[in-house]
């Protein structure tokens, strides 16, 4: 019974719909008197500004100050230490202001202009943030309830995976474009 909590959960029957029509697609680049490289240098610069939108909504709706892009990964391992304490003592008043945060930062994350090549990769972003949002009630470890929080737990593996796969794919893409970090304008 364990073992079949822990299996990897089926993000994709799970996660919300989104559709083109829910976020703000830049309209794809072509046209008949651009070569291919006027359209890699076009799409090359919507991604960067895309990036860099996307940069200043995660640090301002981020639940810790993000200060300097060096002290982000110490930052980041001493908040998950927070909430992984939180989850376990059961005390919802800090998943709830991460929430507040989260959803304010997908309703940013919505307005801004999506490079029509990283549509997918957009809404699979919204999907995952929206479907791990969901997940708020089922986070804390019940001791009443060890499968159901063992099943959270799965739920949240199933999440990270899909988050790296996400960067996976981003990462290639902006490997493409020459694209290797973001360029503030």
């Amino acid at each position: 019974m364990t073992q079949g909590a822990l299996q990897t959960v089926d993000l994709t029957k799970n996660m919300p719909d989104i559709k083109d029509s829910d976020i703000n697609l830049l309209p794809e680049v072509k046209g008949k008197n651009l070569s291919a490289d006027e359209i890699k240098a076009k799409q090359k610069t919507e991604i960067e500004t895309y990036l860099a939108q996307i940069a200043f909504v995660l640090a301002s709706k981020s639940p810790f100050p993000v200060d300097q892009p060096q002290n982000l990964q110490s930052q980041l391992s001493t908040e998950s230490s927070t909430l992984i304490s939180t989850l376990s003592s059961g005390d919802l008043s800090k998943l709830d202001a991460y929430t507040q945060k989260a959803q304010a930062g997908i309703d940013q994350l919505k307005k801004i202009e999506v490079p029509y090549v990283l549509k997918d990769i957009h809404k699979s972003a919204l999907q995952l943030a929206l479907y791990s949002l969901s997940l708020k009630n089922s986070f804390t470890l019940n001791a009443t309830d060890p499968m159901k929080s063992l099943a959270a737990v799965s739920s949240l593996q199933a999440v990270a995976q899909k988050a790296t796969d996400l960067q996976t794919q981003l990462s290639q893409i902006l490997s493409t474009y020459g694209i290797d970090a973001i360029k503030f304008p």
